[in-house]
């Protein structure tokens, strides 16, 4: 095969990795079954191209739903439960740093321009200072 049928290859099988939503291993056996059986097509038909091997396997989208559609459909909302709740974890950590870092910079901002505030609790004083 050409350079530019194995590049084609390759974007095929990232396409179909992309597809597949089930534990790492369960998709790696199957990718490198579909490997094994598009190695024997081209075996057999030496001058096959990308399109050829498109044509007789399908479309990316279509090889991922064949595959799914093998699958108990309590499996695939266990992945793709499991894949929300890490998204949602991501977003509440961003979150929370980005509001520590706010507060962080307020504080910090306050403390540059040297105000302060002092103030005794059985005196009649209060102090206010600042340098501006």
């Amino acid at each position: 095969m050409s350079k530019q049928a194995l590049n084609g290859l390759t974007l095929y099988f990232n396409e179909i990795n992309k597809a597949i939503i089930c534990k790492a291993d369960m998709k790696k056996d199957f990718v490198d079954d579909l490997k094994e059986r598009i190695g024997e097509f081209i075996e057999e038909n030496p001058e096959a191209n990308t399109d050829d091997i498109i044509a007789h396997f399908g479309q990316p989208e279509e090889i991922a739903k064949t595959f799914l559609e093998t699958l108990e459909p309590s499996y695939i909302k266990k992945a793709t439960n499991w894949k929300k709740a890490v998204f949602i974890s991501a977003i509440i950590i961003l979150v929370l740093l980005a509001i520590y870092l706010i507060a962080s910079f307020i504080d910090g901002h306050k403390n540059v321009n040297g105000y302060a505030v002092t103030g005794i609790a059985e005196g009649t004083t209060t102090t206010n200072q600042g340098l501006y």
